[in-house]
């Protein structure tokens, strides 16, 4: 288990602190670290907290209270935030060169005493869950488990396909239509061949919608293949994708 980002920094106004008013802020009674209110230059004495800083320390960043030993958990605002990597005196800079993370849950004996305390007390058992709870879902990794979740999933992906060997046809299908007078056969055209879309001789038949075709009765993938190539690769072709109007490739589709 991984506490949060060791070395982020708190965000405070601009400008130095009100007269009066200490440069530095302790956000909770537990904390071993304190918050600089301004930049602070390096020996700058601070009786209330009985400190002489070591280092140069910017605003919001954060110094240490007292000793805080190797390996001992780092808290801010009473939450741990890190463990230190060395020995930290009181009055140092606490920031990534001497404040770290710990990976309890790969190699719980890589983790201090005092961590490992800590990280067994969140379950009572010191296990830890890598990863989120849930299993993450996209079109590469569809939800598995449910009929009604998977069924919508292939409706979808077929419509998609569908959907593409439309835009194809239209592009492509009329360098199958039949103008050659000589009657020669048709080249091979690997985009208009089913296995291009990845469409398969049990999915032709299946309940689809065809929108982007104006024309009745077009519910199955091989309906409106033949719809596509009657329009497509007869004795007259078609093509107009390389209009750039909208409204009049719109008109001529429908």
């Amino acid at each position: 288990m991984t506490p949060p980002v060791a070395d982020a920094a708190t965000v405070l106004p601009a400008g130095p602190a009100p007269a009066g008013t200490s440069p530095l802020i302790r956000l909770h009674e537990g904390d071993n670290v304190l918050v600089a209110r301004e930049p602070l230059a390096i020996g700058r004495v601070l009786p209330e907290f009985g400190l002489r800083l070591k280092a140069q320390v910017p605003a919001g960043h954060k110094i240490a209270a007292r000793r805080i030993a190797a390996g001992e958990p780092v808290k801010k605002y009473d939450t741990v935030i890190g463990a230190a990597l060395r020995d930290i005196e009181a009055g140092e800079h606490v920031h990534g060169h001497n404040l770290g993370l710990v990976d309890f849950a790969r190699d719980p004996g890589s983790v201090p005493l005092r961590w490992r305390e800590y990280f067994q007390t969140l379950d009572g058992n010191g296990t830890v869950q890598l990863g989120p709870s849930f299993k993450p879902r996209s079109i590469f990794n569809p939800p598995a488990g449910n009929g009604h979740s998977v069924a919508a999933y292939d409706a979808a992906a077929l419509q998609e396909k569908v959907d593409r060997l439309i835009r194809v046809y239209r592009a492509r299908g009329h360098r199958l239509a039949q103008v050659d007078p000589l009657g020669r056969a048709l080249p091979t055209i690997r985009e208009l061949e089913l296995d291009y879309f990845g469409l398969r001789d049990d999915e032709l038949d299946l309940r689809i919608v065809s929108t982007t075709i104006a024309h009745a009765g077009l519910d199955t993938p091989r309906k409106v293949l033949a719809h596509l190539q009657e329009t497509y690769c007869r004795s007259i072709g078609v093509q107009f994708m390389h209009i750039d109007d909208l409204a009049v490739t719109s008109w001529i589709s429908k």
